[in-house]
């Protein structure tokens, strides 16, 4: 078994500024953890997000520590204005920060709320083509995709079970609970 440990448990002071994600790594590995998952990339330093996602990679190397997922937030009814084929084009740009950190999974939201449309229903369609479009361009990086069930219109596992089929289940690596 290995122990991994999100940065998302250090958010209180990463948004303090008391701790970078670096320093997140040094300190992930001093607690004894074989693994460390990024929740977005965070320069600290005036890197771009790829050049710091190099770093970071780079420090996970020198200290022995895996990277086990990188995770970002999209959703596919509202986000990028609601332009579904711009959060898919964000999203991919994710998926690249993925595979700059060696990460072999990449996990993101489907949607926060039902945006325009008035039902679950009426979304599905929207969600899992978002998710189906970042699924096979990871693919094509090596990179696994993981949904997570946040918020509370696709947290329910019925909807988070009907969202695996209709953007084809078998292309789906793992969805993860909050």
């Amino acid at each position: 078994m290995k122990i991994a440990v999100s940065t998302y448990s250090y958010q209180r002071l990463l948004s303090s500024g008391a701790i970078n994600q670096m320093e997140c790594v040094v300190k992930t590995r001093e607690m004894g953890a074989d693994a460390i998952e990024f929740v977005d990339i965070l320069p600290h330093d005036g890197s771009s997000r790829k050049e710091y996602a190099q770093k970071l990679q780079a420090e996970c190397e020198q200290v022995g520590l895996e990277i086990s997922c990188y995770t970002v937030a999209a959703d596919f009814i509202s986000g990028s204005g609601g332009d579904l084929d711009a959060e898919v084009e964000r999203v991919k740009g994710e998926v690249e920060i993925a595979a700059i950190l060696g990460a072999p999974c990449m996990r993101h939201d489907a949607a926060w709320g039902p945006g325009k449309y008035r039902s679950f229903e009426e979304a599905l369609p929207v969600m899992a083509e978002g998710c189906r479009r970042v699924t096979e361009y990871a693919a094509l990086l090596g990179i696994k995709t993981t949904v997570e069930n946040h918020g509370f219109f696709c947290q329910d596992s019925d909807r988070v079970e009907r969202l695996m089929l209709a953007g084809g289940a078998e292309k789906f690596w793992c969805v993860c609970g909050s």
